[in-house]
């Protein structure tokens, strides 16, 4: 009886599933990319900013000592008393906001994902490689498990002459380095927008989550049968 009840709205049931997921996976990618313009966004503001503000302050400096010495001069006994002081913390609070506006830089840089490495992906990455050799440089949308407990690290995809390296950035840093020679058999699946590395073999990563142009880029850099044959 629920059965029969029930086996009409199954199929409208499913459908209004699909479509709200549809929307949700939309909507965190918008949202995915407002953050990332709002990152670069204030990164750069905060980098043109740093050194306009270090300029002002320093310029600034000998005008406001002049300016205090001027005012004491004509003031009473208690602003002439003050007057050193207020110089003094002028002075020394200049190199404070100059840092504040750096830290506040590195901050964003550490923090919000720009679209190119941040801080510390760029130190796994200047740790276990040559920039000099290194021919491309893809940001997956692949992560992986790197002992941090609330997200998984994203996946940089490394190419060279003669291997691909794989490395994410987290509490354990994972870095793989894949010959090119087992890579031959790689495919891009154009249904799930993923490149298959080298399928039927054990390798660390049996995918990489990557828009086409940049699949058909790290193929080339590879120098797969598919690519070759094309």
């Amino acid at each position: 009886m629920i059965r029969t009840i029930l086996k009409p709205l199954r199929q409208p049931v499913l459908q209004v599933v699909a479509v709200t997921s549809r929307c949700w996976l939309l909507g965190e990618a918008a949202a995915l990319r407002g953050v990332r313009w709002l990152g670069r966004s204030i990164h750069r503001l905060l980098c043109v900013l740093g050194p306009l503000v270090e300029r002002a302050v320093m310029a600034a400096t000998p005008h406001v000592v002049s300016l205090a010495g001027a005012v004491a001069s004509r003031s009473g006994r208690l602003w002439a008393r003050m007057s050193p002081y207020a110089v003094k913390f002028w002075i020394f609070a200049a190199p404070v906001r100059t840092w504040i506006v750096r830290a506040c830089s590195w901050l964003t840089n550490l923090w919000i994902q720009v679209g190119d490495m941040n801080y510390r992906e760029s130190a796994v990455f200047q740790e276990h490689l040559d920039p000099d050799h290194v021919v491309g440089l893809i940001r997956t949308r692949t992560r992986v498990d790197v002992g941090m407990w609330f997200r998984k690290g994203r996946v940089w995809a490394c190419m060279q002459p003669a291997e691909l390296v794989l490395l994410a950035q987290g509490k354990r840093p994972w870095v793989q380095h894949i010959a090119h020679e087992s890579l031959r058999e790689s495919r891009y699946n154009h249904v799930t927008g993923e490149v298959a590395l080298a399928p039927g073999q054990n390798l660390p990563l049996s995918s990489l989550r990557v828009k086409p142009l940049e699949g058909i880029e790290l193929l080339k850099s590879i120098g797969t049968k598919e690519i070759q044959h094309a």
